[in-house]
């Protein structure tokens, strides 16, 4: 066995255990649920932002009556 196949299989044993410790910290759907939370939250967002400049701008219809 030369040294080149000793280094490609140790590679390789390496990229097993780290696949295995990640497989172990992060749940198989933390990447979905994460994007959905953050597209939920930009939703709310934009309708709060939206609700306040509408609330803002009926404060200033009724402040010129």
């Amino acid at each position: 066995v030369s040294q080149k196949d000793k280094t490609v299989d140790l590679q390789q044993e390496v990229e097993k255990m780290l696949q295995e410790q990640l497989k172990g910290m992060l749940p198989a759907d933390f990447l979905p649920k994460i994007l959905n939370l953050m597209a939920w939250s930009i939703g709310a967002g934009v309708l709060i932002f939206g609700g306040s400049h509408i609330s803002g701008i009926g404060i200033k219809l009724l402040a010129k009556n």
